[in-house]
């Protein structure tokens, strides 16, 4: 390939990745229409329908979480709202208990539930754990279950609050996470 061109860097690159995403894709490339073809290492190969390889999406580090969805004798759900940095910032999101031993350990995980139900104020009854679910990111993925809880005690309904319960119609208004809408769209 030849030196990106002195003062015109940004189109170079942005034909390079148009010709990488229309022609020199991973899956079927259509190398006879390349109008790099006679330059390409590749194409030079004789495996060259095995490039380009994609990257190895096993190499994403991963993080785990426990997501309590919490609902009171109403139906409302506890949401929280989540700090300005770090993912999802500033989205209202179900409160995170994230540890990777919750989601395998069933005495750690009523243990915890204790500790974050007295630390915020709230009596809370586990009811379930769900199966494990995947968030990929650009960087990490994020493995997560859902722990249903039953609220018992009403939550804050300060809106300075960062905890707060949210009729489901209204939650759905806010600005939330796609996996967590997509959670409680599910909800009845």
């Amino acid at each position: 390939m030849a030196e990106t061109p002195a003062g015109a860097a940004h189109d170079y690159n942005q034909a390079i990745q148009d010709l990488g995403a229309v022609l020199c894709r991973a899956a079927r490339p259509d190398c006879p229409n390349c109008p790099v073809q006679s330059r390409c290492r590749a194409a030079a190969l004789p495996k060259r329908r095995e490039l380009p390889r994609e990257g190895d999406r096993s190499a994403r580090p991963r993080r785990y979480a426990t997501l309590l969805l919490a609902r009171d004798d109403g139906g409302r759900v506890l949401l929280q709202r989540r700090p300005e940095r770090g993912i999802w910032g500033g989205l209202w999101s179900l409160p995170s208990l994230d540890d990777e031993q919750i989601l395998v350990d069933s005495s750690l995980r009523a243990q915890v539930l204790e500790r974050y139900a007295a630390a915020v104020g709230l009596v809370l009854h586990e009811q379930s754990l769900g199966p494990v679910q995947r968030h990929t990111f650009s960087h990490f993925s994020l493995e997560y279950a859902v722990l249903h809880a039953s609220l018992r005690v009403q939550a804050v309904a300060d809106k300075g609050s960062p905890l707060l319960c949210w009729d489901l119609a209204a939650a759905l208004q806010l600005g939330l996470p796609s996996p967590i809408r997509r959670l409680l769209e599910q909800l009845d």
